[in-house]
């Protein structure tokens, strides 16, 4: 009896390792069933992998994650989570161990991957693919991922043929053989707002201008040529781009208000003896001498901060800009109780020229201790008048030409309350009656003792700003807002900050395009983030090319954004000149991370930085003879030391290498090789010029180089 019992203990203990998730009894799906589920959704071969099961009950949503990861160690795993109730697979992820270089140029085409696409979703969301339309991001220059190995495609969800923001289905997959890689359901159940109460879209236009709107203003971009950060008059949103109620005409606030905090790296300095200086080296030791001490520095910091024994100075680091005309103090203090986990900390910066706060910022677990139990005493006009007088008192000149900017983002508030622990003030300056967007003044202010607990300062000096001479009005520049981004009706979820135990709502609104906020005020264009104008990559489209031999080489370079020509004629049989094969050797290495002009100054320069060509070979007009397009392919793969070692190449098999001028025998020989650069019936033809048509497949053939080693 004691074994037949033993054996039965044996098999209960066996079961309980072998089957370790513990569902819900009113889960419809088992444990077992959410694998097969898993497996059939994807065809997935888990021979040599082990299984590791787990069961999560979270936001009303019972999961079943099952992860597989190799017995081979090599890294390669697959992810799987499924619905306990509904057997819906809600996102699965497949990592590939092996180490490889990706393809950049991709082995099918991305209309291939979109059908591999629509098919998973039409497999596992019959009906809701039926509420789904494909977001094309094609002809959006900061969506295109050249390095990515898989195509990325995102579905959002559709209810009264109105989009579903955070709401969809999103897959990716593998460019080079067509399996999915990725697979996300985000689907809420629920109630979505009755839409025939909305307001007219220009109505909401109305009170966009009234409540977020426009202003003349000033902002930085950086200017490639010069290399400096230039001011230029833009339109900017005064406050924000956040959603609009399309039922009642709110604004809806969506997020949390986070302050910018300045972080140093913690380096420490390093103390040179002043022989054998150069004649810069000089100049900036003499400007040096003029930075006060970190006595000083010190002395200024606790003005503001309160520091006692307990502090230590862990940090005391002395930072100058590129022109050595400003430095800045950057001072961190700590506080650690090992025995009670406390830490604290206060930092400051101080200009080490005029000995001006610059930014200051404390807080901690001896702070927070003393929020508890306790009730804010200020609330926000009290709060704005303690940061008002602070500015007044150590920049009374500044205060005068600042102007307080309300946000329209959420604090963390104390629910009894409705004011939250700290409040942040943000001031911008003002020139003239316009916005500088660069300049402002943040004051951080506890509302349970009063205290400015942070500041920062941004403040430009010897501005030189554009005239208003030549800006466009204000309403054109509302219509090329309206007109360029678009301005629509959306469901948006929001949350209630204020109880955090709220479900979410659906709201009904009216949704700008996300955008920088910026709008050049002379040429009326879109900027990005740097002030430079964003330019929507649209894929060409030749009218020329059909018949001729590199036609599908042209074709692909557009479809991966290499090719950006506006002109609808590619001109395939023109001898193509030194700067635009230049400019397609380099947004072939990266079409996407440079912001490049269309002078073809800055291509050069790229091209120059990477050793493709040398200053003294430049000749932007002059035509691309083979040999010399083999010598800049080879140099841009980085092997053009091995090709300047001209005596190790043997070019005989080629009918004209007498033409092969010597330097160029071993770029020849290895673009040749790597077939590049392919010769015709035994001859290279080295002094004939290429077309651009030639040039194309050129640049293709050299994206197919394989460089992985082969061991």
């Amino acid at each position: 009896m004691k074994k037949v019992l033993s054996f039965i203990m044996a098999m209960i203990l066996f079961a309980d390792c072998t089957y370790p998730l513990k569902a819900s009894a009113e889960d419809k799906i088992t444990s077992s069933k959410a694998i097969e589920i898993a497996k059939s959704a994807f065809n997935l071969n888990t021979e040599g992998y082990n299984l590791n099961q787990n069961y999560i009950e979270s936001d009303n949503r019972k999961i079943y994650k099952l992860n597989w990861y190799s017995k081979k160690k090599d890294g390669s795993n697959i992810y799987v989570s499924v619905d306990a109730q509904s057997g819906e697979i809600i996102n699965m992820s497949m990592l590939d161990g092996s180490t490889y270089t990706p393809r950049r140029i991709p082995k099918y085409p991305k209309s291939n991957a979109k059908a591999v696409a629509e098919e998973i979703v039409k497999k596992l969301q019959p009906d809701k693919f039926k509420k789904i339309k494909l977001i094309d991001n094609a002809n959006n220059l900061y969506d295109s991922n050249y390095y990515s190995d898989v195509y990325t495609f995102n579905f959002i969800r559709i209810e009264n043929n109105i989009e579903v923001n955070d709401n969809g289905i999103t897959v990716s997959v593998d460019k080079n053989n067509l399996k999915i890689r990725n697979y996300d359901l985000n689907w809420d159940n629920i109630e979505f707002p009755d839409t025939s109460k909305t307001i007219e879209i220009d109505t909401a236009k109305e009170i966009f201008k009234e409540k977020l709107g426009l202003e003349l203003s000033y902002s930085m971009s950086y200017n490639l040529n010069s290399k400096k950060n230039t001011p230029i008059l833009v339109y900017s949103l005064k406050n924000g781009n956040v959603p609009i109620d399309a039922i009642n005409g709110d604004i809806i606030k969506t997020g949390y208000y986070t302050p910018y905090i300045n972080g140093l790296s913690k380096e420490e300095g390093k103390s040179d003896t002043l022989e054998n200086l150069s004649t810069e080296e000089h100049k900036i030791i003499d400007a040096s001498n003029k930075y006060i001490s970190k006595e000083k520095a010190i002395e200024i910091a606790k003005m503001y901060l309160p520091l006692n024994e307990k502090y230590k100075l862990t940090n005391a680091n002395l930072y100058s800009n590129s022109n050595n005309d400003t430095a800045l103090w950057y001072l961190y203090w700590e506080n650690i109780d090992s025995t009670s986990k406390n830490y604290n900390y206060m930092n400051a910066q101080i200009d080490a020229v005029n000995a001006e706060v610059k930014s200051f910022y404390y807080g901690g677990s001896d702070f927070d201790q003393l929020l508890k139990d306790k009730k804010p005493s200020y609330d926000k006009d009290q709060a704005k008048k303690i940061a008002d007088d602070f500015i007044m008192s150590i920049y009374p000149e500044k205060f005068k030409q600042i102007e307080y900017k309300e946000t329209n983002d959420y604090y963390t508030i104390n629910k009894e309350n409705l004011i939250p622990p700290i409040y942040y003030f943000t001031y911008v300056r003002k020139i003239n009656g316009i916005t500088c967007n660069f300049d402002s003044i943040t004051v951080n202010v506890n509302t349970y003792t009063g205290k400015v607990t942070g500041f920062n300062i941004n403040w430009s000096k010897n501005l030189e700003l554009p005239s208003k001479e030549g800006a466009i009005d204000i309403n054109k520049a509302y219509n090329i807002l309206f007109n360029k981004l678009n301005f629509s009706l959306k469901y948006v979820k929001c949350y209630d900050y204020i109880n955090s135990d709220a479900k979410p709502q659906i709201k009904l609104a009216y949704v700008l395009t996300p955008f920088s906020g910026i709008i050049d005020a002379k040429s009326g264009s879109i900027l990005d983030y740097n002030g430079n104008p964003i330019k929507i990559q649209k894929t060409p489209e030749y009218s020329d090319i059909k018949g001729n031999p590199n036609e599908n080489n042209i074709k692909l370079l557009s479809e991966i954004g290499i090719l950006k020509d506006t002109d609808n004629k590619f001109r395939p049989n023109d001898n193509i000149l030194q700067k635009d094969f230049v400019k397609l050797i380099i947004l072939s290495i990266d079409p996407y991370s440079y912001n490049l002009d269309d002078s073809y100054e800055a291509y050069y320069e790229q091209a120059v930085n990477k050793k493709i060509i040398s200053e003294k070979e430049i000749s932007p007009e002059s035509q691309v003879t083979r040999q010399q397009a083999a010598k800049m392919i080879v140099k841009a793969l980085g092997v053009g030391f091995v090709a300047d070692v001209t005596n190790m190449y043997n070019v005989s098999k080629f009918k004209d290498a007498n033409s092969i001028s010597p330097e160029y025998k071993g770029y020849v020989a290895i673009s040749s090789e790597l077939k590049i650069i392919n010769g015709y019936d035994n001859y290279i033809y080295p002094l004939k010029s290429i077309s651009r048509g030639e040039a194309a497949t050129i640049i293709v053939n050299f994206l197919n180089v394989n460089t992985d080693s082969k061991e």
